[in-house]
């Protein structure tokens, strides 16, 4: 019977965006002890993945580490597989972005570790058919997918232990399977039962291998630190075991395999990805038990149709690629543009599963933030003129209005005449990074009522109400909307590119007594330096005197919604330390003024018309490695007029968004 082969090891990263105390605490729990644990196991071949991110980080705080592991490089106990540099997700990101990461990593380990990799991590084992090209151009041998891409492409259960050998227009790399069965048993099951399985696995005639490679952030939850118990005992029986079992390294095992079967994978990601895609956001199942190891059949790119705020992400993403690869000559310069670029292309901030990324609000602000970044870098001094010009930024087959400014960058949009990105480029801040209470499968668990909006939270969403809404149903979502301009598409009226002015108009229905009466609203939206000004004209084509009660929603988004992160003050008020973490409603105001703590920014929010104001915190119910938590999006500010209307009468009203660095 012959030995049976063991690739071991981890693949480690921690997305762009979380601060210190999460990356120090992943250190001392996870990367730290495992390794440390390992090094006192030199006769086992280990296999490792360390983000760039990572390498980055330990050089800064803790090259100690990087000591360490260069010492198990080169006594040759440990393999360093490469990988995007910044974990992008491979096929969300142009191709040359993608030679471009995998390089950078692989000259960084080579110069680090005196090795060049061979073997390639892809992030969340997101695959498409179309792999192969870039992962043998960048020089890379083999790579790792789960079992159950296997069974997809068709393999049989006895040929799942040996890798395979997949391609496209001729470029062909192996594969290797993770055993993501097995690994979804420990660490429930004892040492000894998995390596019995693992032994039961031996053929008398055959070369067979057994891959268990796992997220080592996972060491540092509490199922973790079992974890780093269980992997001392595991490696312990394997010592006493050698004679069944042995270690190997993946760059040296598929040398001696002789021909290897060719796979065809289809598009596939971890189940708890691809069952979120394939599914509506309100009608979406995944299993509690889902093994972040366990992929399944799907695409990973319908994350960017289920949810808006990671379409308009990578439409950003793209846009700034667009930038960087027009610049010329000044090398120096498009180096830092594409690394800011690529910093803000992690795959955290596109989807949403074991890490919750889209939903937390810090990783969402650090990929815009690297984004606009590169946005500046590629403005040429001298150069760079303000414009506003027409321009299908999010693909969808309409064009949007895109306002670029010295001091802020202000997107239109025709879908509800909104404005659905505002950037301020001293303080790298998208404003209108928000994010929309989708309703999840895990919400059943929780026991208290969570709301879902029934719309995308923008700037300037135009809402008629019932006299009966109050602040806290609509913070419910159990509002009466009267009106049908919240996703109305709006049509372009004027451009006027010299005074930096865009004129919308959309003819629509508002319910008044049981009737439908015909409303038209124009919206001109006029830029100036870093302010947002938007001109109001309604009017309605009743023969009768009607009354209406207009908002105009904006919404802003900052780092928390705690004292210590933004302060509201409104004119004729008394200051409050509630304004930003609970639903209010203020009588009467023309202004508003808040302190962006965070940026140090000051945000001033004006009327023309003496308002009523709502104002409301956008909380979202997440769950992050099973627990469930809440996490802030952004502050909802609702400027709310009552008027009357004869036969033939027009309102009109300006407001206006100025943003000032302290």
């Amino acid at each position: 019977m012959r030995k049976i082969k063991l690739i071991f090891g981890t693949h480690n990263t921690l997305p762009h965006g979380l601060g210190e105390e999460e990356f120090e605490k992943a250190y001392q729990l996870s990367y730290k002890p495992f390794l440390t644990t390992l090094y006192n196991y030199p006769e086992m071949p280990i296999t490792l993945h360390y983000s760039g991110i990572l390498l980055e980080w330990f050089e800064s705080y803790h090259p100690e580490f990087l000591m360490l592991l260069n010492d198990m490089v080169r006594r040759k106990q440990v393999e360093l597989l490469g990988g995007g540099y910044y974990q992008p997700a491979f096929p969300l990101v142009p191709g040359s972005d993608r030679l471009g990461q995998i390089e950078t990593l692989t000259t960084t380990l080579r110069k680090r570790f005196g090795k060049r990799p061979r073997g390639i991590w892809i992030p969340e084992l997101i695959w498409e058919p179309s792999l192969p090209v870039p992962l043998r151009t960048s020089g890379m041998d083999f790579t790792f997918l789960d079992e159950s891409q296997f069974s997809q492409a068709g393999c049989g259960k006895g040929d799942m232990n040996m890798p395979c050998i997949t391609e496209d227009q001729g470029k062909s790399v192996i594969v290797y399977p993770i055993s993501g069965g097995i690994l979804q048993d420990i660490p429930g099951s004892q040492p000894r039962e998995i390596l019995e399985r693992i032994i039961s696995l031996r053929h008398p005639n055959e070369e067979r291998v057994v891959v268990f490679i796992w997220r080592g952030e996972l060491h540092y939850s509490e199922k973790g630190i079992k974890l780093l118990s269980w992997v001392d005992s595991f490696l312990e029986l394997l010592r006493t075991n050698k004679d069944k079992v042995t270690t190997v390294l993946p760059g040296e095992f598929h040398k001696t395999c002789g021909p290897l079967k060719k796979l065809y994978f289809p598009c596939t990601g971890y189940s708890e990805q691809i069952e979120r895609e394939n599914s509506e956001p309100e009608k979406i199942v995944v299993r509690d038990d889902a093994s972040p190891n366990t992929p399944a059949n799907g695409f990973f790119r319908q994350f960017l149709s289920r949810y808006e705020e990671s379409n308009l992400l990578y439409c950003k993403m793209m846009h700034i690629h667009i930038l960087v690869n027009q610049i010329r000559a000044d090398k120096s310069r498009k180096k830092t543009a594409r690394n800011d670029l690529w910093r803000g292309q992690g795959n955290s901030a596109f989807w949403h599963g074991v890490s919750a990324g889209l939903y937390q609000n810090r990783i969402r602000k650090a990929a815009y933030s690297a984004l606009i970044e590169s946005e500046k870098t590629t403005r040429e001094r001298g150069i760079f003129r303000t414009a506003l010009s027409p321009g299908d930024f999010d693909m969808d087959g309409v064009l949007e209005y895109l306002y670029n400014g010295q001091y802020i960058n202000a997107y239109v949009h025709l879908r509800g005449g909104v404005l659905f990105e505002l950037d301020h480029l001293p303080s790298a801040w998208n404003y209108l990074d928000t994010m929309r209470r989708y309703k999840e499968d895990y919400h059943s668990q929780i026991k208290e009522p969570v709301p879902f909006d029934r719309y995308p939270r923008r700037g300037f969403i135009d809402h008629f109400f019932h006299s009966s809404n109050t602040v806290q149903n609509f913070d419910r979502m159990q509002y009466q909307e009267m009106g049908s301009f919240i996703d109305a598409n709006y049509l372009l009226e004027e451009l006027d590119r010299d005074h930096k002015e865009v004129t919308l108009r959309s003819d629509g229905l508002v319910i008044q007594k049981g009737n439908a009466i015909p409303v038209s609203i124009r919206k001109t939206y006029s830029f100036k330096r870093s302010t947002v000004s938007l001109e109001y004209e309604i009017r309605h084509f009743s023969k009768e005197r009607e009354s209406y009660i207009f908002g105009s929603e904006i919404n802003l988004s900052f780092a928390g919604n705690t004292d210590e992160d933004a302060a509201v003050e409104i004119q004729g008020e008394k200051p409050r330390r509630n304004f930003l973490k609970e639903p209010l409603s203020i009588d009467s105001t023309k202004e508003i003024n808040i302190e962006d703590k965070y940026n140090r920014t000051r945000l001033n929010l004006s009327s023309a018309i003496t308002f009523q104001l709502w104002c409301t915190p956008v909380v979202t119910y997440t769950r992050l490695h099973q627990a469930q938590r809440k996490d802030y999006q952004s502050s909802c500010f609702i400027p709310r007029w009552r008027f009357n209307l004869l036969p033939g009468e027009v309102w009109r009203n300006t407001l206006t968004l100025r943003i000032d660095k302290k």
